[in-house]
């Protein structure tokens, strides 16, 4: 390890000395090779924090138009100024409260230890996600809540949508993710995907009974009264008599 990687390394594990005699002899130390200022004083941390009209966080005023065809310049908590930064922060500060953390911190101290025994052998772990920033993550993601509702909810569907409107659902709530997934909450195409399955949930009311055994779900029964199934009409009995 040469003494660059050394000083990196040591500085990622604690930050604070280097923090503390920067803020003494250099507060604002200007990099021109990357037309980089680093600030560590903390009134002119507060100013770049506050001033978002000098300081904007907004990528995008600096690459033009053309950056909002790139992912990573649109709207986002690290790439964006006022008001839509403080909508999206609101969004993660109540979904990651103090107590919200520690109580996931059991379980992912046991998914940890899981993990670690698996290659403990060999030493060896694959990351394998592709993340929106083309970083390689491994992202573990347990809702079994929302499975569940996620089931019933598309069981009902296929007893009172039509099979072209199923179609296009299932078309644009992959894209109403991806929409989530890049941080575009706030846009006027999640309201208007928003307004098309609001439409299509109109008649999806009724009642699913689940069986749950060893992580597999299966149907035992639904109902609807909004169903568009006839037995008159769609059984074969029926159809003998035509």
């Amino acid at each position: 390890m040469d003494l660059l990687s050394l000083t990196l390394s040591l500085v990622r594990r604690n930050p604070y000395p280097l923090f503390s005699f920067m803020r003494r002899y250099k507060p604002v130390l200007h990099i021109k090779k990357y037309k980089l200022s680093l600030v560590f004083g903390f009134d002119d941390v507060r100013r770049v924090l506050t001033d978002h009209a000098t300081f904007s966080s907004d990528f995008s005023r600096l690459a033009g138009a053309e950056a909002m065809d790139n992912p990573q310049m649109r709207a986002s908590l690290v790439s964006s100024d006022p008001p839509v930064h403080t909508k999206l922060r609101g969004l993660v500060t109540r979904a990651f409260t103090a107590r919200a953390v520690a109580n996931l911190e059991p379980r992912i101290a046991s998914l940890t230890h899981e993990m670690l025994d698996q290659v403990i052998e060999t030493g060896r772990m694959d990351l394998v996600e592709d993340c929106n920033e083309n970083v390689k993550s491994r992202g573990i993601y347990e809702t079994p809540g929302g499975t569940l509702i996620t089931t019933a909810h598309r069981e009902l569907e296929s007893l009172v949508l039509d099979r072209q409107t199923r179609h296009q659902k299932e078309i644009l709530a992959i894209n109403y993710a991806q929409l989530v997934y890049d941080g575009h909450w706030f846009s006027p195409l999640r309201e208007a995907l928003d307004a098309f399955f609001a439409k299509t949930n109109e008649k999806v009311k009724g009642s699913i009974t689940l069986s749950l055994y060893k992580g597999n779900i299966v149907v035992k029964s639904r109902k609807s009264p909004n169903s568009l199934y006839r037995a008159d009409v769609a059984s074969l009995a029926a159809q003998a008599h035509l």
